[in-house]
């Protein structure tokens, strides 16, 4: 399904309970919403309406903006649209990674829509380690390491992430892995909130992080979690930053069990205006 916003075309799936309070789910950047999901959906969509959007210039939604729009600011502000397309008053968000940070800007710019969080591998500064690690490689590098060598068959994933935009063209795949390294090389601030401004976060949140995540050391989290004025922490052991791959069970666990004391479905209306 598709949803016009603000002359963006954003293509979404509804999974779950649909007559069930919402839970947006939302990928990180290079990803799309069914492989960061997919193998979520059941466990997540026994009590929830679940809605699974693809970020702009992500997956089949396009990016009629530019890399210009290509932040983490911009991809909030889309998501609120969309919801209001979809006639979302409330509901709880889960993100992982660049999703995340999408929904702590959120949180902030729009109290109203956001009920709960869950927050998996997020972040809301890049370390300037991570960013130097990233300095100088070239698309083909970048994709090698993240998704294995081109014809690997040991590995899917480089085929799996190249068939995901392929709705946009052939060779979008390169466009996006451009995009997101494009984040590390600006220090624009129109990425990132305030750190300042997290204390004003209403809505609780669940900060779930891997001790070994090679992006994002575990100290970003901890500060994160000290920062909101209503957080609770998670920390995995011996994980990195794929937590969503590495300790599914786990994440859906503490996911769950945060969803349903701080979203609770029974004090939820069910919203069904499409």
């Amino acid at each position: 399904m598709y949803a016009d916003v603000d002359g963006l075309t954003m293509y979404y799936e509804d999974h779950g309970r649909l007559d069930g309070p919402p839970l947006v789910l939302l990928h990180g950047f290079t990803l799309t919403g069914r492989l960061t999901w997919d193998d979520h959906l059941t466990a997540l969509g026994d009590a929830y309406r679940l809605v699974v959007p693809d970020l702009r210039g992500h997956g089949s939604s396009n990016n009629p903006d530019g890399r210009s729009a290509m932040n983490h600011r911009q991809f909030a502000r889309d998501i609120s649209v969309f919801c209001d397309r979809l006639g979302i008053e409330r509901a709880a968000f889960c993100g992982y990674s660049s999703g995340a940070a999408v929904i702590l800007n959120l949180a902030l710019t729009r109290p109203d829509l956001v009920a709960a969080a869950v927050l998996a591998a997020g972040f809301f500064t890049i370390p300037e380690a991570t960013r130097g690690a990233m300095a100088g490689l070239d698309l083909l590098d970048l994709a090698d390491s993240m998704y294995g060598p081109a014809g690997d068959p040991l590995d899917p994933h480089r085929a799996m992430f190249v068939d995901a935009h392929r709705a946009l063209g052939p060779d979008h795949w390169q466009m996006v892995l451009r995009d997101f390294l494009a984040i590390f090389e600006r220090t624009d601030p129109d990425d990132f909130p305030d750190p300042e401004s997290l204390s004003h976060v209403s809505a609780p949140v669940l900060v779930l992080h891997g001790d070994r995540d090679a992006f994002f050391p575990v100290e970003i989290p901890v500060e994160l979690y000290r920062r909101l004025p209503d957080a609770e922490l998670g920390v995995l052991p011996q994980t990195g930053h794929e937590l969503l791959d590495s300790r599914p069970e786990e994440v859906r666990s503490m996911a769950m069990d945060f969803l349903k004391r701080r979203y609770p479905v029974s004090s939820r209306p069910a919203q069904t205006t499409r």
